[in-house]
């Protein structure tokens, strides 16, 4: 299983000379019945995701039939009328499955309050080479299209470890994963890549292009046939696990294996990488390693948060693992469909 666009904790953002902070073990998911709904959210701030008026009628054009009205809530967080029988409440889902649910209506939570989403009309979209030291292509708009293209030296030169500690090979856990071929102490470079591509994830409807769904998979093969041939057969290997009543082929795979880039650089606003390394990573709620995207040479760098063994698989956390046992199992199931059997897990 892999990352959802802007779920995995584990990245942040970071400059040429940025640190991460280390935490720590290994893990095992596996698929079965989903976990309970947890009945409240004890340890989540009261704050809500703040949803400007403008954008609820907007919002509401992109999914017709389907119904949004905003539900008023008192000082302790309840509603003041009663819920819609069938509705579905973002505020009181997960963080994870909340943004997952908004994304589907052309909306990310992290950028509403703000304003600063880099939305692009699907029928706009440019794809653009990055002239990085392995270049990779950009699925942006008109307007950073043209940044990139006038901007010859948007990235600097990295080095990587010589020879690889690490190889991908058939994991315990799921499908692929990333193992250690040498030990490696804590805070060490394990890997640093380019991603294949990078995608924004604030897409808007073309008028009259079918509905959400299939506009989300003509996105995706687009994305695809500007692939170089190589990176494409790299591309169909990858896992999806996105259901087929939310997602086509394509754009289950990009949103299965994409993982969320923050704000920095040319990119504003959310955007998703897919590497060819990194995005085959496994989850633990007990993680021994993080990714971080460094700004500057544009790529995802893999540290060790403690020592690593050699032959001992290499995780990071997809759900913010400070959470309950509860919660975690919940976001994992509804993002990535599948109950999450790590040491942290079976110990709880």
């Amino acid at each position: 299983m892999k990352r959802g666009f802007l779920k995995n904790k584990s990245l942040a953002a970071s400059n040429s000379s940025g640190s991460s902070a280390f935490s720590s073990s290994s893990a095992a998911p596996a698929s079965g019945a989903p976990p309970t709904r947890p009945a409240s959210r004890p340890n989540a701030p009261l704050s809500r995701v703040p949803i400007p008026p403008s954008l609820v009628q907007e919002t509401q054009d992109k999914v017709s039939p389907v119904k949004i009205e905003v539900l008023q809530r008192d000082a302790n967080g309840a509603y003041v009328n009663p819920q819609p029988a069938n509705g579905v409440d973002y505020n009181s889902l997960d963080a994870g499955s909340a943004s997952e649910l908004l994304k589907l209506a052309g909306l990310d939570s992290s950028m509403l309050e703000s304003g600063a989403a880099d939305a692009i009309n699907i029928s706009n979209v440019r794809i653009v080479t990055i002239p990085a030291q392995r270049p990779f292509l950009a699925a942006v708009s008109p307007r950073i299209a043209n940044k990139i293209e006038n901007s010859p030296r948007l990235c600097v030169r990295y080095t990587t470890p010589e020879p690889p500690r690490y190889r991908v090979c058939e994991s315990r856990v799921h499908g692929k994963g990333v193992f250690a071929t040498e030990a490696i102490e804590r805070g060490g470079l394990v890997l640093r890549e380019s991603p294949m591509v990078v995608t924004s994830q604030m897409m808007t409807s073309a008028p009259g292009g079918g509905n959400m769904i299939q506009q989300g998979e003509i996105f995706a093969e687009m994305v695809y046939q500007a692939l170089p041939e190589e990176d494409k057969k790299e591309f169909m290997s990858f896992v999806n696990c996105k259901p087929e009543k939310t997602h086509g082929v394509k754009r289950g795979i990009m949103d299965t294996n994409s993982s969320g880039i923050a704000s920095g650089g040319i990119f504003k606003g959310p955007y998703g990488a897919i590497t060819r390394d990194i995005s085959r990573l496994n989850h633990s709620c007990e993680p021994n390693a993080c990714a971080l995207w460094d700004v500057d040479t544009m790529t995802f760098g893999l540290y060790a948060e403690r020592p690593i063994k050699k032959g001992e698989e290499i995780f990071i956390a997809y759900v913010e693992t400070s959470q309950p046992k509860q919660q975690r199992q919940y976001a994992l199931w509804g993002l990535y469909s599948f109950i999450c059997q790590c040491t942290k897990c079976s110990r709880e």
